[in-house]
């Protein structure tokens, strides 16, 4: 009761404070225009905090936001509070706005005036002006992407009144001409900034005449348009040679002409330039209008000197996004666990994923095969079109960008095809692979990336330019260039002569190290592997530069180029496997740890060698030969604490949790890093598979159970979905410990008040909760043979059996309890293929129990 008084006061008091000033007229009408942008816009939870903060609403505010059940609810239910503040807490939302991303709404608002002479179209007529101006329909499977849309309609209402040209620019297949086309389907675009209507033309790759072509299409579209607006506006009948003037003979005379008939008679005409290639095509093109224009290549606008906004088109959609493409094009409502995999190889790619879905609406049954042919790169040939877009196969959309560069630069182009997925290149990789001048490098590689060929990005802290390519472009690369073994070969050969064969003088420059072994491989320079890998003194120089756990990496990897050495791979490997975290910590000596290992090994033999070449004191250890060792494998693999790990069903992974809030799944053979799941404001401390390996269970120490679905591909693993669920309220009580029964249809857990809550794991719903003690419950366990017995071990010094039933009212029986210890229980499990169970104590005790009868 006294909290809902506080909030009541804390409600009146704001209230009042935020009314002495009524938010006016224009500001009311500005958030009434754009309500449903920013109901289709705004990300609740990027703004109702910091509203909250800065007290442009109250506790009573958030509370009823957060109340309402779906987000465009919670987000209408903002804008209706904004609305009714004042002029206050409306500037605090427009500078929430400015500083989290929605930097083109706050604009649009802030720069709205009403204007009452403005008269709104209909549909009906929005819709009769798109299809006369040959604007696309949406395509099958469309799904709306708000916040880009609503940038560019912002800055095509930037130009009204006023000729300019707005370009939107991105690789081929993100997804440009489908933005522009929504953009333009606005029925208070059309009424208030292009009340001439919309003409979309498409350009593609011209020459001279068919671009003379396009212009005079143009021209005949304008004078048929004017001829009808003429009689609708006269009682006289148009002269016949008002409209049938000659059509403009040159380029030169089809853009002075075009000019003259949009200036004097389409002021308020909006142009779309679909596609467009070359400058040229801008320059012809040039008649003072209003221009929407879509490339791939940004260059093209320099020829321009009117006021160019240009609005990049990123080559992904987000993964939510990329989903509900699916959804629409295969008309499926709920998605296989596949179709995340299939995203996340398509990169987000809108053209991929038209491609993927239209195959999956004929096939529905071949989520896996797709799935397999993109991580077999089989896909970039082979796939044809969907109905909504211009190219038979995706090769062919991208081959249109590659087949636009000149030779030489096409040749330069292919080098890069060497080069692995999702690897930043600094530009001195380049300057050493070409042997030029890194100012040349850099020009080249800024030309292709305003063709989006690849991205550029500036490193302020390494101070020189990185570069990247699209996997589907370095997917077509691969199939198009037939000689990468050799490419390769001459890659490392530049590097080779530098530091004179020996790679133990390499020179790091940020990248080669990482790779080495790659290239290595691909140019079937496995000798050079064979030797350096087995070489002390290089393993200390590339443990250096890229870690411990990169070479146990490389050694598993590439263990069929050691067939002939295998007795030599085994020591190192061993020798690596068992330091690893040693290894990561500089203050170690690789050579004194190499002096530890086996005398009559090849790594002791090495690291002798080399200690007797350097000055200091080594220690030998000479009795190891009578220390056995049973550690198989070190692994660092959290920077934090780790605080629990669990095995697969299989026994070839494992999971582990850690302080650092990250939740690894890696292989137990090669300890390489599988994936990983951040658990967010709080660190897990339980994980544990479910008996098919195909979820991995969690639970956070805030008492949050979360379920991810798993899917192994190849070499590759996803997640592919994730369920949540709050099991404990209560922020004083810790969880423990977590449990699955052995069908995984429960999942238990136990927290420091003494409860034990009952979680349905195919409902993803708390069932009962229960109290099993009067202290904290140190841990609990199902019963490996029956799956709905359960252990829970406390500090009372007590271990309880319980029966838990998910149908009946009184869901969690007691069985039996054990009394024996004389201190705080601190685990207790069963004995596997039995309902026996031993548990330990601070007592220094351990009991073993036999099941009850």
């Amino acid at each position: 009761m006294m909290l809902m008084q506080n909030i009541s006061v804390e409600h009146s008091l704001v209230t009042s404070n935020h009314r002495e000033l009524t938010m006016d007229a224009n500001s009311r009408n500005a958030l009434r225009k754009y309500r449903q942008e920013l109901i289709e816009c705004l990300q609740i939870e990027d703004v109702l905090d910091p509203l909250y903060a800065k007290r442009a609403i109250t506790t009573f505010d958030m509370q009823k936001v957060r109340n309402k059940p779906m987000p465009y609810q919670q987000v209408s239910t903002l804008v209706d509070t904004i609305r009714i503040r004042g002029p206050k807490s409306y500037q605090i939302f427009l500078q929430v706005l400015q500083e989290n991303g929605y930097e083109f709404i706050a604009s649009a608002l802030i720069t709205f005036k009403e204007d009452s002479s403005v008269r709104t179209l209909t549909d009906a007529e929005v819709q009769t002006i798109l299809l006369d101006g040959g604007v696309p329909s949406r395509p099958l499977g469309f799904v709306n992407r708000p916040k880009l849309v609503m940038q560019i309609r912002e800055a095509l209402r930037s130009i009204k009144g006023k000729h300019g040209w707005i370009v939107l620019h991105g690789m081929g297949g993100c997804g440009k001409s489908v933005l522009a086309a929504e953009a333009v389907r606005d029925t208070r675009i059309l009424s208030e900034a292009f009340t001439g209507g919309v003409i979309w033309c498409s350009i593609g790759q011209v020459d001279r005449s068919k671009l003379l072509i396009k212009l005079q299409n143009l021209f005949v579209r304008l004078e048929e348009l004017h001829a009808s607006m003429w009689q609708e506006d006269s009682d006289d009948v148009l002269p016949d040679e008002a409209h049938c003037t000659r059509k403009p003979t040159n380029i030169e005379e089809a853009r002075d002409r075009l000019r003259s008939l949009v200036g004097h008679n389409f002021p308020s005409l909006l142009i779309v330039l679909d596609d467009v290639w070359s400058s040229e095509v801008v320059r012809a093109f040039d008649i003072q209008c209003h221009m929407l224009v879509t490339t791939r290549d940004r260059g093209v606008m320099d020829v321009v000197s009117d006021t160019v906004s240009e609005i990049p088109i990123k080559p992904g959609v987000e993964e939510d996004v990329a989903l509900n493409i699916l959804k629409g094009i295969t008309h499926t409502s709920i998605l296989p666990a596949e179709a995340t995999a299939i995203v996340r190889e398509c990169k987000g790619s809108p053209i991929t994923l038209a491609m993927v879905g239209s195959l999956l609406k004929e096939h529905p049954r071949r989520w896996s095969y797709y799935l397999q042919s993109l991580k077999n790169r089989k896909f970039i040939s082979r796939v044809r079109k969907p109905t909504c877009y211009q190219y038979e196969t995706l090769e062919e959309a991208l081959k249109m960008s590659v087949n636009s560069l000149d030779e030489a630069t096409r040749e330069k182009y292919y080098d890069l095809a060497i080069f692995e997925d999702d690897v930043s290149l600094p530009a001195k990789v380049l300057q050493v692979y070409w042997g030029a001048e890194i100012e040349d490098v850099e020009d080249l590689m800024s030309e292709l990336s305003k063709k989006w060929l690849i991205k550029e990005e500036w490193n302020e802290s390494r101070k020189e330019y990185f570069y990247s390519i699209h996997d589907l472009l370095l997917d077509f690369l691969r199939e198009t260039v037939d000689n990468l073994q050799v490419r390769h070969g001459q890659f490392l050969n530049q590097y080779l002569k530098a530091c004179h064969s020996d790679l133990r003088r390499l020179a790091d420059d940020g990248y080669i190290f990482l790779y080495l072994t790659y290239h290595l491989n691909a140019a079937n320079r496995g000798e050079l592997i064979k030797r350096h890998w087995l070489d002390l003194e290089f393993i200390q120089v590339y443990i250096g530069h890229v870690g411990a756990p990169m070479l146990l990496h490389d050694y598993t990897k590439y263990e069929a180029i050691f067939h002939d050495e295998r007795q030599r791979w085994n020591e190192f490997r061993y020798f690596v496997s068992t330091n690893v975290h040693r290894l990561a910590e500089s203050v170690y000596d690789l050579v004194q740890l190499a002096l530890c290992q086996p005398q009559d090994s090849t790594v002791y033999r090495q690291a002798c060698a080399i200690a007797s070449r350097k000055k200091g004191f080594y220690f030998d250890w000479t009795n190891r030969h009578l220390v056995p060792s049973s550690c198989l494998q070190t692994s660092k693999m959290h920077s934090g604490a780790a605080l629990f790990a669990s095995f697969s069903t299989d026994g070839s992974m494992a999971a582990s949790c850690g302080s650092d809030k990250v939740v690894k799944i890696w292989s137990v053979h090669s300890a390489d890093e599988l994936t990983e799941i951040t658990t967010g404001s709080s660190h897990a401390i339980r994980c544990r598979f479910s008996s098919d390996d195909r979820t991995l269970f969690v639970v956070t120490e805030d008492g949050r159970f979360s379920q991810y679905g798993l899917l192994q591909v190849d070499d590759d693993f996803y997640v592919t979905a994730k369920s949540e669920l709050k099991v404990s309220e209560d922020r004083f009580a810790e969880v423990q410990d977590m449990t699955i029964s052995s069908d995984d249809s429960f999942a238990c857990f136990v927290d420091t008040k003494g409860f034990l809550h009952l979680v349905d794991t195919a409902q993803n719903k708390l069932s009962h909760k229960h109290r099993c003690h009067e202290t904290a419950i140190n841990c609990c366990q199902f019963s490996p043979k029956e799956k709905d017995l359960v252990l829970t071990a406390s500090n009372d010094s007590i271990v309880k059996l319980w029966r838990v039933h998910a149908s009946t009212e009184m869901a969690i029986l007691l069985v039996t309890e054990y009394s024996g210890h004389s201190a705080e229980v601190v685990s207790a499990i069963f004995i596997p293929n039995s309902s026996s169970l031993v548990a330990s104590a601070s007592d220094y005790q351990i009991h073993v129990s036999a099941p009850p009868s």
